[in-house]
């Protein structure tokens, strides 16, 4: 599935780009490692704050899932891996 791997460095920079001060970039999976390095990608290579902690909630229903894949993860109590991005407003610093 690399090849299929939307999250690479021209997309980040396109969503740098794109993305207007203080909206966020939502990214999750159910691959650990593709979680981390993604991760690692997003902070080596944009300015975005974070990963900031998405808190996971129980779904009220079977179809309370945001992807096919996210419900076929979660109903085998699969983690899903979580993180939001937020870019900063222009001249700002932490």
């Amino acid at each position: 599935h690399l090849v299929r791997r939307v999250l690479n460095e021209a997309f980040l920079a396109d969503v740098v780009r794109t993305l207007k001060p203080q909206c966020k970039l939502h990214f999750w999976t159910d691959v650990k490692e593709y979680f981390d390095s993604t991760l690692k990608l997003i902070a080596d290579k944009t300015p975005l704050v974070g990963p900031l902690e998405v808190p996971q909630r129980t779904a009220e229903h079977d179809l309370d899932y945001r992807t096919h894949f996210e419900r076929r993860t979660r109903m085998n109590e699969a983690p899903v891996y979580r993180a939001e991005f937020v870019k900063e407003e222009v001249g700002s610093s932490q």
